[in-house]
């Protein structure tokens, strides 16, 4: 046996070290990856007569080969894939099972090394790597222990990259989801406004009916009736939106608060949150605390500027309410125009967005609450919530 058969246990261990460098760099996304798997293999034992990755992904079966040359083989790939695949793209051959590719290699007539990698409900990945049958004990050893490492490796990085499009998958539909509730809770002011001109315009229309001559009387019923159904919609919708919140339970604001700020400081903005010591829990769903604090921030930011002072989060209790207080630097509000903030034909302060300032109001009277807001002395606005903390009696 000479010693150009295969790389020497202390070999092996310098290309141990090599190995999450190089398995890491094979498993960038790419089509390829799988003959670039098979490269790695190559690198750390490059006197192996064969060298192959099998990646099963999302019901697809990819391989690479590369021969004793180091030159890829797309045929042979082909006939190590369909070896070790069956229906569906699963591995159908255990790792001490190896007869059916080594039938397949009559030109090789070496040792086949097998690893398998089967994650629970992902990727699966062969590895394979063909020894030379005059082999020192010694060499051969090496050979397994360096394609057991890249192995493990490979199973890690995959069990990583499945985590995170898992992790990604779930953003993605939170995101999605949370981008529904907001536009559902933007448009409850709308209804409610929709509905209140509904109903006096119905009203003027019962007073017309009383004063136009009899002929024209009838178109105005037909009004009537198409009013009253679509007011018959609007209040039905209301009805199953309010049936399908969710159930209230005590929660802490500044357990919401810390995520949302931080949050709004990921995304570019300057918050300062000042947290009051032991602040009552609130009677409150987590999702509508979120809401409301993230649509009064938000306004808080685009109010001040880009280029604007830092916004200010309070929380504090006043009697038996707990209080939140956000305040910015953005222009003031007319005097004669305070109490309309949060109305939805209420006056638009520069920066904010009249229907997330309707929907801060509608989701403070879900929670038995209210909000203000109030100019402040050195300039700015601050813009005040104040709900009952958790075991006040209802209102």
């Amino acid at each position: 046996m000479g010693d150009t058969v295969g790389p020497k246990l202390t070999d092996a261990l310098a290309a141990l070290r090599r190995v999450p460098e190089l398995i890491d760099a094979a498993l960038q996304p790419s089509a390829d990856r799988p003959l670039r798997v098979a490269g790695v293999l190559r690198t750390v034992w490059p006197s192996a007569a064969l060298s192959a990755c099998l990646l099963v992904d999302d019901g697809q079966a990819r391989a690479g080969l590369l021969d004793d040359r180091g030159a890829a083989r797309a045929d042979q790939a082909a006939t190590f894939r369909a070896a070790f695949t069956g229906l569906g793209g699963t591995l159908r051959c255990q790792p001490t099972v190896r007869e059916p590719w080594q039938r397949t290699q009559t030109a090789l007539d070496h040792l086949l090394a097998v690893e398998e990698i089967a994650l629970p409900g992902g990727p699966h990945a062969l590895l394979a790597m063909a020894v030379d049958p005059n082999a020192s004990v010694e060499e051969a050893l090496a050979g397994q222990a360096l394609l057991g490492a890249c192995a493990q490796r490979l199973a890690l990085g995959l069990t990583q990259e499945a985590r995170d499009q898992s992790r990604r998958a779930h953003q993605d539909e939170r995101a999605a989801l949370s981008a529904l509730a907001y536009l559902g809770e933007l448009a409850g002011p709308v209804a409610h406004e929709f509905n209140n001109f509904l109903n006096v315009l119905l009203l003027h229309i019962a007073i017309l009916e009383q004063e136009v001559p009899p002929a024209l009387r009838p178109e105005l019923e037909q009004i009537t009736r198409q009013g009253k159904d679509v007011a018959g919609v609007i209040r039905q919708w209301q009805l199953y939106r309010r049936d399908r919140q969710a159930t209230p339970h005590p929660i802490h604001w500044e357990q919401v608060l810390r995520r949302v700020v931080e949050e709004v400081i990921a995304g570019g903005a300057t918050v300062r949150l000042h947290l009051s010591p032991e602040v009552p829990p609130i009677l409150a769903a987590a999702h509508d605390l979120e809401r409301l604090s993230r649509l009064l921030l938000g306004n808080a930011v685009a109010a001040a500027g880009p280029d604007g002072d830092p916004v200010h989060v309070y929380t504090g209790t006043a009697a038996s309410n707990v209080l939140l207080t956000v305040r910015d630097a953005g222009p003031p509000i007319p005097l004669d125009a305070l109490t309309e903030v949060f109305e939805l034909t209420g006056p638009v302060r520069e920066g904010t967005n009249r229907l997330e300032l309707a929907a801060c109001r509608s989701l403070a009277r879900r929670l038995q609450g209210s909000v203000r807001a109030e100019n402040l002395s050195q300039g700015g606005v601050a813009m005040i919530v104040s709900l009952p903390a958790a075991g006040t009696p209802p209102r």
